[in-house]
């Protein structure tokens, strides 16, 4: 309830000047026939003015009273708040070791407009920057078979901040498959995996394998169909076919390289009832080419153009002579079948026109060998006249030994290698004459009669027109090698040692957040500090969960090179329910590990119990402290008791922060008195004693204590008040608070710090001026803006304060106290509403009372720079502000149940008219920003103030809002649309407005 000081008198200057011209009219006769003007209008103007300053200090009369009726009451302004922030300190160079930071540090911030004096900053503990670098902050759900690496908020904050025990992306399940092929690979026209399972798997009813070819990079793979999967997508022994598969390259798996083939897992394993076990795995490979052309070919050693007709053995053909044919691809399959075409140019049954006559075999046999890198190994063996077949070999020759074209098939053997031949290296095919002949050289015979006659040559050679290659290879064998990945780790299998689980679940089922630093080892022996920026909870959900996870105590642990272990910090953070810092002492025993594929030193942090406690992350900083925007004063001498009631003192700097220490030096006393007194000011009151002898000698330091005012105060009480805006110390009148004894110099403020005010709150990147040198510190910066700062109380807000304090006496009985005292326990309270006898936590639509529960729903003040169409939640650390203040001023036999807003969304579709078609678009932007701040839960509403609980707009406010928009003439249709964020919550009247994006259309008014 706010106290309205009564008008005194409502008049002002212009409505005395007029009253008294009615009056003279009605007394003076024929005044209106006077002239107007002269002295007669300039004494009634003398006299308005005169009334006008009278009225006017007649009307403040009550308002000075309240303020001295407040002040004898002891109400007084709130002091200042200073501003805090999460300052970040960066070693020069390549310093190695660490440095200390003292307590009070002071940084100041760049100056701000207008402003002649900086603002200084100090550091609330010291710190040690330390050169262990914090490179990776992940975090991996074992229960959801998830993780995330959120290692970029290391150094740029995260908007809307990060899951910390929550994982988006599912953790990687691959196995990998090495096929070993040949090289160069041959093209695949069937591949076969096939899988002996040791156990069936039960059926999972879903696709959860993607079978990939693995080119060397995550994003590069080749997903690959199977033609058919006969182990139901391994739940079963089968075997899986890939018909004509892309060619599978050579990479590198785990430091391996091979032919790989990847199988990965697309859902989460949390699903599958049971996983696969397998026994053996065996590759299926058939690879097929045909019309190679032969690369090179030779006649003994002379080099022949196998794209033209040439002879093989040459024209002569002798005992010995050798073909030698080349062909990489197909010469190199091991264990493959090469299938050759041979065209001749002169058959032996003629039907062809060739300038050369018939091949002519006499008993010619060749012998077919292929090189296997020691030697030559025969293939088979051919002879005219007839076709040739070694079933048992694979060999066959339709060419009978060249006199016929036909086909020659032969087996490469199980080895092969490439030789140099005529200073060609290749993989070759050699054909030798072993016996026969195609034609013999012309001789003299000597005849019967003695006479020798000419026999004429009668070669007849065969003649090649065209060679072309076919091969076809067949490899059926174990994997050359086989990986399985799981939890960012390969492990080498190998089947013949028995089964082996490709994928493989978490072996952690909670979740867990982990720290990876560096894995060069440069942690000292003091305290480790780290920044974590906590996100405020995006709804009232998560403040729920938040809230009801106070048994939810996160554990840390870290790796000591074969188990985790428990781990002790100091956490400022309760938990990760508000931004602050954790510290703690480098394990001796810490070791280096691989997580997530990244080798480094590990920390991690869970939560058992509570599994929907999800805090957001902003922002982690290592070697991060928190600072306050003070200046620390200590010994400040206040001056001098001269023993008068009521004396007045200052302090050098104001305003004064909460938390002073003021001591007074009282005079020497004897003995047994003095002994008295030291037993008398034991505990807070003695701040500084010293023994009897000496007590007498020089006095003692006693530390005296603030009270509001010094109405409780009786003659002997050591106490003060302190007005904090302007420094000013009062003592008592020795009725009311003792009077200081006299002496030089014996009033001193002990310690105190001065500052705050909303000046305080800086934009980030802006205290970044060390002031002073600490040796190897190269920079300080502050990655958060600093916030909580807040000027003194103005005298408005008091009168409205004041009264409901006198009324509620800071008890919280009737729900108004409790929202009153909501309000009183922060700044940053800008709507509180209480509903008693209902737990909104766990019945948000109020259906059943809970008698001994008390809801207060809290709405926090947001800043002019916050977005239109936000929904402001309490973060935690307020939501933990007001719990406790509000613990301390109330029976705690009721259950206090704090929970943030719920928000009901008014859209607004709007068709206005305007006069100027160039000023349409400039016009839809003005109207949907007014209407988006006008709608704002914490600033909008007609007066600016915000909406309160349960309170909509009506249509006609609307109409009136948007028609003083500058440049519409007039609004032609008006459609507003109302939504809840839950369903339900629009009827507990218990919800706050908000703005959906406004939908605005301009039309021209003609």
């Amino acid at each position: 309830m706010t106290v309205e000081a009564p008008t005194v008198d409502p008049r002002s200057r212009e409505e005395v000047a007029a009253q008294v011209r009615r009056l003279l009219a009605r007394s003076v006769h024929g005044w209106p026939a006077r002239p107007s003007g002269g002295a007669a209008d300039a004494l009634i103007g003398v006299f308005s003015q005169l009334c006008g300053t009278v009225i006017d200090r007649l009307n403040k009369a009550p308002r000075k009273n309240m303020l001295a009726f407040l002040d004898m009451l002891g109400a007084s302004p709130e002091p200042s708040q200073a501003a805090r922030v999460p300052l970040t300190f960066h070693l020069a160079g390549q310093h190695t070791g660490h440095v200390t930071v003292p307590a009070l540090t002071q940084v100041a911030a760049a100056l701000g407009k207008g402003e002649q004096q900086p603002v200084l900053f100090e550091t609330e503990r010291e710190l040690v920057v330390t050169s262990a670098g914090l490179v990776t902050l992940a975090v991996k759900e074992g229960s959801a078979d998830t993780f995330d690496d959120h290692s970029a908020i290391l150094e740029q904050p995260a908007q809307e901040g990060v899951a910390m025990f929550h994982g988006t992306r599912l953790l990687d399940h691959h196995l990998y498959v090495d096929l070993g092929l040949p090289s160069p690979p041959p093209p695949i026209r069937q591949l076969g995996l096939v899988f002996e399972l040791k156990d069936p798997v039960r059926p999972s009813g879903r696709n959860w394998l993607q079978w990939e070819i693995w080119n060397g990079a995550a994003h590069a793979a080749t997903p690959l169909k199977p033609l058919s999967d006969g182990t139901q997508q391994m739940v079963e022994s089968g075997v899986v076919v890939f018909d004509s598969p892309p060619p599978v390259p050579l990479t590198e798996v785990n430091g391996c390289k091979g032919n790989w083939l990847r199988c990965r897992t697309l859902l989460p394993l949390t699903g599958m009832t049971s996983l696969p076990s397998v026994g053996t795995v065996t590759v299926r490979l058939e690879s097929a080419r045909q019309n190679l052309p032969v690369e090179k070919a030779l006649a003994n050693t002379v080099a022949l153009d196998p794209t033209k007709d040439f002879f093989p053995f040459g024209q002569h053909p002798a005992f010995g002579d050798t073909l030698y044919l080349a062909c990489g691809e197909a010469f190199s399959k091991a264990g493959g079948t090469v299938t050759i075409h041979i065209t001749l140019t002169n058959p032996a049954s003629g039907g062809n026109q060739a300038a050369i006559p018939p091949v002519s075999g006499h008993s010619a046999r060749l012998r077919w060998e292929l090189w296997d890198g020691t030697h030559w190994v025969t293939a088979g063996v051919s002879e005219s006249g007839r076709e040739s077949r070694d079933a048992a070999a694979g060999f066959s020759d339709t060419t009978q030994a060249l006199t016929e074209s036909g086909i020659v098939t032969l087996r490469i053997p199980p080895s092969t290698a490439p030789l140099k031949i005529a200073g060609q290296n290749s993989y070759w095919i050699r054909v030798r004459l072993i016996s026969g002949d195609y034609g013999r050289a012309g001789v003299y015979e000597k005849g019967r009669d003695g006479v020798y006659a000419l026999t004429p040559a009668s070669f007849a050679p065969p003649a090649i027109n065209a060679i072309t290659v076919d091969y076809a290879l067949l490899i059926e064998s174990p994997p050359k090698t086989i990986f399985t990945y799981n939890e960012f780790t390969f492990s080498p299998v190998d089947a013949r040692t028995g089964p082996f689980l490709p994928f493989q679940q978490a072996s952690d089922r909670a979740a867990n957040c982990y720290l990876g630093f560096a894995p060069a080892k440069t942690f000292s022996d003091r305290s480790i500090s780290i920044y974590f920026g906590v996100s405020n909870p995006p709804d009232r959900k998560t403040v729920l969960d938040m809230s009801t996870a106070a048994q939810a105590t996160p554990i840390w642990e870290y790796w000591n090179g074969s188990a985790w272990i428990k781990w002790t910090v100091i956490d400022d953070t309760d938990g990760f329910r508000r931004s602050g810092i954790v510290r703690f002492l480098a394990p001796r025993d810490f070791a280096s590990s691989t997580e997530f594929g990244k080798p480094g030193y590990w920390l991690r942090v869970r939560v058992l119990a509570g599994a929907n406690y999800q805090p957001r992350l902003r922002l982690v900083l290592l070697n991060t402290t928190m600072a306050s925007q003070t200046v620390t004063m200590t010994a400040d001498v206040l001056g001098s008791s001269n023993g008068t009631p009521s004396q007045r003192f200052r302090t050098t700097k104001s305003p004064v922060l909460a938390g002073q220490q003021l001591e007074v030096l009282e005079p020497a006393m004897p003995s047994d008195a003095a002994q008295g007194v030291i037993r008398e000011l034991e505990g807070d009151d003695a701040i500084r004693q010293i023994d009897p002898t000496d007590l007498q000698r020089s006095g003692v330091w006693v530390r005296w204590h603030e009270v509001p005012n010094f109405s409780g105060s009786g003659p002997g009480d050591r106490h003060y008040v302190i007005d904090r805006e302007s420094g000013e110390v009062v003592f008592g009148n020795g009725v009311g608070g003792r009077i200081p004894a006299v002496a030089a110099k014996n009033i001193v403020m002990a310690r105190y710090r001065s500052g705050g005010g909303a000046s305080g709150n800086r934009k980030a990147q802006t205290i970044q001026q060390l002031r002073g040198s600490i040796p190897y510190i190269d920079k300080v910066t502050n990655p958060e803006p600093a916030a909580g700062g807040s000027d003194a109380e103005s005298i408005d807000k008091l009168i409205d304060r004041a009264p409901r304090q006198l009324r509620h006496g800071y008890r919280a009985v009737t729900a108004q106290d409790f929202e009153d005292l909501a309000k009183f326990a922060s700044t940053e309270v800008a709507r509180a509403r209480c509903i008693p006898l209902y737990d909104l936590a766990q019945d948000p639509d109020a259906r059943l009372a809970h008698p001994g529960v008390v809801s207060l729903i809290v709405a926090p003040v947001v800043g002019a720079s916050t977005e239109i169409a936000a929904r402001p939640m309490p973060s935690m650390e307020l939501i933990r502000r007001v719990r406790d203040y509000l613990d301390d001023h109330r029976l705690i036999e009721a259950d206090l149940v704090i929970v943030g807003p719920e928000y009901v969304e008014i859209k607004v579709e709007a068709e206005v008219a305007v006069s100027d078609v160039d000023t349409a678009s400039d016009v839809e932007l003005a109207v949907s920003r007014t209407v988006s701040r006008f709608l704002h839960p914490l600033i909008g509403s007609m007066g600016g103030a915000g909406w309160r609980f349960g309170q909509e707009p009506s249509k006609s406010d609307i109409y009136a809002l948007i028609e003083d928009v500058p440049g519409v003439d007039h609004v032609r249709e008006l459609k507003l649309t109302r939504s809840e964020d839950r369903p339900g919550a629009y009827k507990t009247g218990f919800f706050l407005i908000c703005a959906a994006q406004p939908r605005v259309t301009a039309t021209l008014e003609t």
